[in-house]
């Protein structure tokens, strides 16, 4: 049984890959030399959330946007449109049940390299033994 982590990792991956948006790349680890704009799933955090029998996580996860180009405008399109595919979403795993994640927050920054930015957005779900 994988953890949750990895499940809803795996279920972001599924639901994120090809729906961001056209020239789009989501990520894990993204090569050194993959242009923007990308998106990378690979930040998460877990506590225990009880349950009336125990094993009931509180998974939290973070979506980061990098971009290039267009100002901070082009990598808040690219945000709007992860969020409006995460949150609430029904993700799917063999192993576990998974609440529809919840949208936590958000930052954006510019890089002091040039014109990069990356913008951090937050989520959290429950996640138990299925």
């Amino acid at each position: 049984m994988a953890t949750p982590e990895l499940a809803v990792q795996a279920a972001l991956f599924d639901l994120l890959d090809g729906n961001v948006g056209a020239g789009v790349g989501v990520w894990e680890h993204p090569p050194a030399d993959q242009p923007p704009p990308l998106v990378v799933v690979g930040e998460s955090t877990i506590a225990p959330a009880g349950g009336k029998d125990g094993g009931l996580d509180r998974v939290e996860f973070v979506v980061s946007t990098w971009w290039s180009g267009g100002g901070r405008k082009a990598g808040l399109d690219i945000m709007d449109a992860v969020r409006a595919l995460v949150e609430g979403a029904t993700l799917t795993d063999a192993d576990w049940l998974l609440s529809p994640p919840v949208f936590d927050g958000a930052e954006t920054s510019r890089l002091d390299d040039g014109d990069w930015f990356v913008g951090r957005q937050r989520f959290f779900l429950f996640a138990q033994p299925a």
